[in-house]
């Protein structure tokens, strides 16, 4: 069994994101699908759920009006697609905000110069910001896993609290 699941887990991680780049919507929505469903698994045995929920949002992207369509009313599809009908607005305020989102995009490729050097090198650092802005970093999801963590340990006892404290399925009640 679990050769069959690192396999799985092979393919799914190194296979279908590529998915997300085909031109072909069976595919297309087959790799997002599938990462969909991966990630839910995993959110569900409880392992890194925040990093889960944030590896789920590329995969959402592959699936496109068509699929999503019959989740909404009669009456939100046919407004969308009246909204679809109207031409585009490109005015100066659409170029201005283009222009904000490039130089936005400059700027994080500027200020990843360093993160991109550590990354590439054989003395990577981990779990570092890099510049006074902190705006990008390395981000190691494993980094932590040797260090010491605090953990809430439930245990009871009966009304005599000077009997020893025990976990619950150890307590008889």
């Amino acid at each position: 069994f679990h050769k069959f699941e690192t396999m799985s887990n092979h393919i799914i991680e190194l296979i279908f994101p590529f998915f997300a780049m085909l031109p072909w919507r069976p595919l297309l929505l087959a790799g997002g699908l599938v990462q969909l469903l991966f990630q839910a698994v995993l959110i569900m045995s409880g392992n890194l759920s925040f990093l889960n929920w944030l590896t789920m949002l590329p995969p959402i992207m592959c699936l496109d009006d068509g699929f999503l369509s019959p989740l909404f009313s009669t009456a939100a599809v046919s407004k969308v697609l009246e909204l679809n009908q109207e031409p585009l607005f490109l005015g100066a305020w659409s170029v201005l905000r283009e222009g904000c989102y490039a130089a936005a995009a400059a700027l994080i490729l500027w200020l990843s110069a360093p993160v991109i050097q550590n990354i590439l090198s054989p003395h990577q650092v981990m779990n570092t910001s890099f510049g006074s802005w902190r705006l990008v970093n390395t981000y190691g999801a494993f980094g932590s896993i040797t260090r010491e963590r605090e953990e809430v340990i439930l245990q009871g006892t009966h009304h005599d609290f000077s009997k020893a404290w025990k976990d619950p399925e150890e307590v008889e009640w």
